[in-house]
């Protein structure tokens, strides 16, 4: 959904090197240089690495979906400066349609809409 709303992404996958006709990096390491965002889905065991390897290769921003997160990962990150959005869902916030617009709506009606 978010290739169609125009967002260059650049996906991660360790073994596969083309995931639905789009060619993967196999870590954060091996991403092309210009990339300084990083959005996370992935079970929440997996996100530790992925904020570590954030971290070395430093970036400057990190979404971690809900639901993604651990105990102490975003301190973790911001403690190095990453600005970190966590417990979101992305698809409120990029240029939301149909169920996610009605849900930022909400949130923004109840003031919890993040700055």
């Amino acid at each position: 959904e978010l290739y169609e709303k125009g967002y260059n992404l650049c996906p991660l996958h360790p073994e596969a090197s083309e995931v639905h006709g789009v060619i993967t990096c196999p870590d954060i390491q091996s991403l092309p240089q210009e990339v300084r965002n990083l959005y996370i889905v992935t079970p929440a065991t997996v996100t530790m690495k992925l904020v570590k390897d954030a971290i070395e290769k430093k970036m400057e921003m990190i979404w971690i979906q809900q639901g993604c997160e651990t105990a102490g990962i975003v301190e973790m990150a911001q403690k190095e400066g990453i600005k970190v959005i966590s417990g979101k869902c992305i698809m409120m916030f990029a240029e939301p349609s149909g169920i996610h617009k009605f849900h930022r709506f909400l949130v923004k009606l109840f003031g919890k809409y993040p700055k």
